[in-house]
């Protein structure tokens, strides 16, 4: 009796399972989960880089300067962006001068350009394939409804390469940081984590799941993605050997 009811429950549950089927539904797993299509290639938009380097140089010196504005600009010129630099002294004598100079060139950049994107590159990071189009390569992640797309490592959000959209919710935002950065000692990445627990309605309007491969990837650091050849940018972050890395860094931006 037990064998015939079990007999009769497999047979139930095959024909079941290709009633399923038929319908394009799986009996084991459910419905097949929906497959996210690629957002559309929006060749129009527009960009602005912006950059700044200590003056003349600092540890790094003025060569290494001359190199990331070079490799910069030839960037700009190759996808009809815009660049921004400055050589300007941060103002301010507290020592998070530097933080808060770096938002408020980007502040600035958002009033006075009509790109549609703001890129921020930290000195040190540098566009090790010219040939990648940032519209075809962030395709996926440049809404209009973020106000900043930033990549992760292993230590959390790492902003020496981001982008911000030119709206006037990513100007908010900007202004915001700019204000957490005022009289702190504060980096921009904490200033970031405390602006987004005072304001959480802005966590899903920062996104910090770009692949670093996709637009932030390390030398010589153990802290994340390591940089490959064919990758688009080339980080250069906290480093212990100083000169060997300068030296990896230049030669792929004189290159």
């Amino acid at each position: 009796h037990e064998w015939i009811q079990r007999k009769l429950g497999e047979a139930y549950h095959r024909q079941f399972g290709k009633a399923l089927a038929a319908c394009g539904v799986s009996g084991d797993d459910g419905p097949p989960p929906p497959t996210q299509s690629p957002r559309p290639y929006r060749p129009e938009l527009t960009l602005s880089v912006v950059s700044s380097c200590a003056p003349g140089g600092g540890k790094l010196g003025p060569d290494f300067v001359e190199a990331s504005y070079s490799n910069k600009r030839s960037f700009c010129d190759r996808w009809n962006a815009t660049c921004a630099f400055s050589d300007q002294p941060p103002r301010g004598d507290n020592a998070n001068a530097p933080n808060l100079d770096k938002w408020q060139q980007i502040d600035r950049t958002l009033r006075e350009s009509a790109a549609d994107w703001i890129m921020w590159a930290d000195c040190d990071a540098a566009f090790a394939n010219l040939n990648v189009d940032w519209r075809r390569q962030l395709r996926d992640h440049l809404v209009d409804d973020k106000v900043m797309l930033v990549s992760r490592d292993k230590n959390g959000v790492n902003s020496g390469v981001l982008f911000v959209p030119n709206t006037m919710e990513a100007r908010r935002f900007v202004m915001q940081l700019e204000a957490g950065l005022r009289d702190s000692e504060d980096d921009d990445q904490q200033a970031l984590r405390k602006l987004l627990i005072r304001e959480p309605h802005l966590r899903k309007a920062v996104d910090d799941n770009v692949p670093q491969e996709k637009m932030n990837s390390y030398i010589d650091s153990e802290a994340g993605h390591h940089w490959g050849p064919g990758e688009w940018i080339a980080h250069q972050v906290w480093c212990p050997k100083k000169e060997e890395c300068k030296s990896h860094i230049l030669s792929i931006l004189e290159n």
